[in-house]
């Protein structure tokens, strides 16, 4: 069975904030990691993007401790480690383009939508402007429990 290190997740995050660094043709840029085995949950954030835990009883936001500044590459990023228990629901991923231009019930009433597909589909129109364009970048990661 794979051992899920929450603390390994924070050093591949500063290691990849001293590479990106390092680039002078790099800038800084936000960052989750999150890792699933069985029933279990770990991982780590830096930055403005987002990973919720969704099930009917609501969102669980399991980078609410994340330190949004300074983004990985400036050298000095401070990734914060979570781990979650995922028995049930679905594991959310996003930049800030998601959760910044919508509501947490939103959201939340996207994911639980059956068909994943249009779970996807779903959470980028609730942030999608009348003329069809993104006001941000939206970058979204849907894994849900199948058993």
């Amino acid at each position: 069975m794979l051992v899920l290190d929450p603390n390994a997740c924070v050093k591949l995050l500063e290691t990849i904030d001293r590479e990106i660094e390092a680039d002078s043709t790099a800038g800084e840029t936000t960052g989750v990691i999150a890792l699933i085995s069985g029933r279990e949950i770990v991982g780590a954030s830096v930055g403005d993007s987002e990973a919720w835990l969704i099930s009917p009883r609501g969102a669980e936001r399991l980078t609410s401790g994340q330190m949004r500044k300074p983004f990985l590459g400036s050298g000095v990023a401070s990734p914060v480690a979570f781990r979650a228990s995922f028995t049930e629901g679905s594991l959310l991923v996003g930049s800030d383009g998601l959760f910044k231009y919508t509501s947490e019930e939103k959201i939340c009433a996207a994911v639980l939508e059956k068909d994943l597909k249009i779970a996807v589909d779903s959470l980028v129109r609730l942030v999608g402007l009348p003329s069809g364009t993104l006001p941000d970048d939206v970058g979204i990661a849907l894994a849900r429990r199948s058993d």
